[in-house]
């Protein structure tokens, strides 16, 4: 009797569930949807949001707005899907969280946008010349207001005055004695100055300019001759140099008495 007094119990609350209008079912399910659909817009405003900021303004990277630690990072503008970018994806110094928010710091010597440095020319002369497609980055210098200009597109430091201490007060130089001068250099407290490569010099000149061909925030620079540090391998008495008056690299003798521009920084 007990157990037919149990089924009778269990058959009507299935039989009453089974009478709840189908209506019921849709709403919880069409509101479940909505909930879902406005947490997705949330998250796709607030990576719009990301993505609309200048790389230059995303010092500190931000792990992507999934809540999913170690699966996606936002890295200085860029986004890793893999969320395996190490330092060596980052510019130098700058900092980033990946893999479940672990603090990294990048070191490489290009943004991560990489590519080589605009020249500097604006005017086209002929259609598809480099005045015409402007291509690279854009030339992009700090001031730190200690007699040093950090290049933000390489890292490098600068000394800032062609006259002042980084440039050993506009005096000119052999080679050798121009490189154990900026070794031995002491400017804005910094120790660690050098004579630049060849490269390095070469990408502070702008070819939109001339006498001299660099930005106007490196002042008293000479339209002249800087030695950088490298030799000429095929006549290893000769070592490169970067005439400022037009952005000309060429070689000249060692023992010829050119100016110099310390730097500092990149690996």
């Amino acid at each position: 009797m007990r157990k037919s007094i149990a089924i009778f119990g269990v058959s009507c609350l299935l039989t009453a569930y089974c009478l709840l209008p189908t209506s019921t079912f849709a709403a919880d399910k069409t509101a479940k949807l909505e909930d879902e659909n406005k947490v997705l817009k949330q998250k796709i405003a607030r990576l719009e949001k990301m993505i609309s900021q200048p790389t230059s303004t995303l010092d500190k990277g931000t792990q992507l707005p999934d809540g999913k630690a170690g699966k996606d990072t936002w890295i200085q503008g860029n986004l890793y899907p893999d969320g395996d970018a190490g330092v060596k994806d980052v510019r130098k110094g700058k900092t980033f969280y990946s893999n479940s928010w672990e603090q990294k710091t990048g070191d490489t010597l290009l943004p991560i946008e990489g590519g080589l440095i605009k020249t500097g020319q604006t005017t086209p002369y002929v259609n598809y010349d480099d005045g015409w497609y402007k291509k690279g980055l854009a030339f992009d210098f700090t001031d730190n207001l200690d007699g040093t200009i950090t290049d933000n597109n390489t890292g490098l430091m600068w000394a800032k005055d062609g006259t002042g201490v980084g440039c050993m007060g506009g005096a000119t130089f052999t080679w050798a004695t121009a490189i154990d001068t900026c070794n031995n250099l002491t400017c804005a407290t910094y120790t660690d100055w050098r004579l630049p490569n060849v490269r390095e010099l070469q990408s502070i000149a702008d070819y939109g300019r001339d006498n001299p061909a660099i930005d106007p925030i490196f002042i008293n620079t000479q339209s002249n001759n800087y030695w950088s540090s490298t030799t000429y391998h095929n006549i290893t008495s000769y070592a490169w140099l970067v005439t400022f008056g037009s952005g000309t690299v060429y070689s000249s003798r060692k023992t010829n008495g050119y100016y110099v521009r310390a730097v500092r920084g990149s690996q």
